[in-house]
């Protein structure tokens, strides 16, 4: 089975992470992996969850540039 893993655009401040988190919730999508890395401006967020295409359109809408790998 092949995973699909979200990479997503980030700005470095407080409360951007929860803004993601707070939009898959109100989905019903789980995270079932994630990792990110930083810089002082923008990070990448990579996460796994149960629902990719449902996750991604969301985001998506939010305004975040997502790619699917």
């Amino acid at each position: 089975m092949a995973l699909k893993q979200l990479n997503i655009c980030v700005e470095n401040k407080q409360g951007a992470l929860v803004n993601i988190t707070d939009t898959l919730a109100r989905h019903e999508i789980n995270i079932r992996a994630l990792s990110i890395a930083d810089t002082e401006e923008f990070g990448i967020l990579r996460l796994i969850v149960n629902d990719t295409d449902t996750a991604a359109k969301m985001l998506t809408e939010e305004g975040y540039l997502i790619k699917i790998t």
